[in-house]
């Protein structure tokens, strides 16, 4: 007995309507070796162009997915048939479905690689040739190909079943599959996308535009934003499924709604105790990361030793080198530098690097000329007739405390981390299922 299939019935209406097959594809708008492959079983025609070889050849779509051509007293008589029986073109629908949802699950993919290729780029631009803001915008561009490629393939995907005749109860689960793999692959996009951002820090920072980010502020704001963007998304992704369900796309019963709404009020508690504990996280690392907490400098209790110090001939270390290390100073100046007071008066080196301290009643209590290059700042408390202590803070000083506020910014990271998991954990086992 000749087997009936999709490829056979499309080959015998072909030769039946005298139809090439380049003539077939080109007004199904494909290639002839697809038409090819599909006359020899190698394939099968994607859900959205059921109707249309159906229309072309005048016969229903079942009678398409059966493989088999039906008179029309047949047609008549079957009708009820095919209500009652639907098996018999169940595996044929069911096998274009998984086709077009494997399709759709590929081109996620591609698209989710395209957002990691942005960022593998942005962090190679910026570690290996630092141009922070060149990889930021590296970074947005694969972002955007990543988006544009997730929306023309959901796009595709539901066209595809627009009018393939499928049961409301297999393309509600085909809609809630598609849709859950699309919030998947956009909430990746959004997170690599914030994870890059901090790489726009270095304008208007006291780095030049084609500077790059250090590791330790892109890991650790990276990291932050990167958390922010994926809580963000949560709460974008729920409200797609609730404006899903008001279109119709898909139902619940009784049962899915009751702990669907259950879960809705779990998270939203977990979302606002987890956003509390990082609020207060937040502050706490923010204010343990000040560079001032770490700084210790040298404390003058006389004026005599501050102003011998502040006086001497010495010039600021050079960020990376001992400060032992020669520095370059460049040719010497064959005319000598020329000095200004604020009202554009020449005066001279001395005046200009000349300053006083006053006490809290306006009294000069010290004045001494500042020649010393790797002070970099004081802190004194202005009293009634003097200032002292103070306490002058040098280059080294400076990098120092920069380097300890930088460890505890980076101990925070997990803390995050942890608190995020804790969360995600307790849903987990509190939520209905």
């Amino acid at each position: 007995m000749e087997k009936k299939t999709i490829g056979g019935l499309i080959a015998a209406l072909r030769r039946a309507n005298g139809m090439t097959q380049k003539e077939l594809a080109e007004k199904l708008n494909v290639s002839d070796k697809t038409v090819s492959r599909w006359e020899r079983d190698d394939g099968l025609p994607e859900l959205s162009l059921v109707p249309v070889i159906a229309e072309v050849f005048g016969i229903t779509c079942d009678e398409l997915l059966c493989g088999e051509r039906r008179s029309p007293e047949q047609r008549a008589g079957e009708a009820g048939a095919r209500t009652a029986n639907p098996e018999k073109t169940e595996k044929q629908r069911t096998r274009l479905l998984k086709k077009s949802e494997s399709q759709y699950k590929m081109l996620s993919w591609i698209a989710a690689g395209v957002s990691a290729a942005g960022f593998l780029t942005a962090a190679i631009l910026n570690f290996g040739l630092l141009k922070a803001v060149l990889a930021f915008g590296a970074a947005a561009l694969f972002s955007v190909a990543a988006v544009i490629v997730q929306a023309a393939a959901l796009n595709r995907a539901f066209l595809a079943v627009d009018d393939a005749e499928l049961p409301d109860e297999m393309l509600h689960a085909y809609h809630r599959r598609i849709v859950k793999t699309a919030e998947r692959s956009f909430t990746l996009t959004a997170v690599l996308l914030a994870a890059a951002l901090p790489l726009l820090a270095v304008i208007g920072s006291d780095f030049s535009a084609s500077a790059g980010l250090q590791a330790d502020a892109f890991l650790l704001y990276g990291g932050i934003l990167a958390v922010l963007a994926l809580a963000a998304s949560f709460f974008v992704c729920r409200r797609c499924n609730d404006v899903c369900m008001e279109k119709g796309l898909w139902t619940l019963d009784e049962a899915e709604a009751q702990r669907y709404r259950k879960n809705h009020r779990l998270q939203n508690i977990t979302a606002g105790v987890l956003a509390a504990v990082l609020c207060f996280t937040g502050m706490l690392h923010g204010l343990l990361s000040q560079e001032q907490m770490y700084r210790s400098g040298l404390v003058f209790n006389d004026y005599e030793s501050f102003v011998e110090y502040m006086e001497r001939d010495e010039k600021a270390p050079v960020r990376g080198l001992p400060p032992e290390a020669p520095v370059y100073a460049g040719p010497e100046e064959t005319e000598p530098e020329i000095w200004y007071d604020e009202n554009g008066n020449e005066i001279t080196e001395e005046q200009a690097r000349t300053r006083t301290l006053e006490d809290q009643d306006g009294n000069v209590v010290c004045t001494y000329i500042k020649r010393n290059e790797n002070c970099t700042g004081m802190s004194y408390s202005p009293k009634k007739g003097t200032v002292l202590p103070i306490t002058v803070y040098t280059v080294q000083d400076r990098e120092r405390a920069r380097e300890q506020a930088q460890q505890v910014q980076v101990l925070f990271v997990p803390v995050y981390f942890v608190e995020i998991a804790a969360a995600a954990f307790f849903y987990r086992k509190k939520r209905a299922v």
